[in-house]
């Protein structure tokens, strides 16, 4: 499977060479969501589902549990103020402009952990109405963000390196 898997990165790398292999995926699966028949196949929901979780294995078996350890009292303390700006800032500016509590809930679980976090959410509290636009709030995250951070990335390496 892994070896699979990395054949099909090599050839997509090798087909567009100039691209990182996580921009050709995400740009391949908009295109294809775009599509009609993709949206009518049976299983689709629970298949999405099950790829959310595997990759969530994939990255927590990736962890270094040292290193975790000895740089958990930083990064806890820079969660920690990166959280409260983010309350701060949803809730503040949802209050002064009157929005629904529920629905900012939801945004921000869209925008601090993504799709599963929402779908989760939103049915411990029996929001059913704000599933679909959480998750696809949280699906529109993931692609802005991975085409802008790319495009940071590289910005960076523009100016840094000579």
């Amino acid at each position: 499977m892994a070896l699979s898997g990395y054949l099909k990165e090599r050839w997509i790398a090798e087909f567009m060479p100039a691209l990182p292999t996580i921009l050709i995926v995400t740009t391949l699966a908009l295109v294809l969501a775009q599509f009609r028949f993709i949206s009518r196949l049976r299983g689709a929901y629970e298949l999405g589902n099950l790829s959310f979780y595997l990759f969530f294995c994939a990255v927590g078996a990736m962890i270094n549990i040292k290193m975790a350890i000895i740089l958990s009292p930083i990064l806890f303390l820079y969660v920690l103020v990166i959280m409260v700006i983010h309350m701060v800032t949803v809730y503040g500016v949802g209050r002064l402009l009157r929005l629904d509590i529920r629905v900012l809930t939801i945004a921000s679980a869209a925008a601090k952990t993504g799709p599963p976090s929402v779908i989760a959410l939103a049915n411990v509290h029996g929001w059913k109405h704000l599933v679909l636009p959480g998750v696809a709030m949280g699906l529109l995250g993931y692609d802005v963000g991975n085409y802008l951070g790319f495009a940071a990335a590289y910005l960076m390496k523009a100016l840094l390196v000579p």
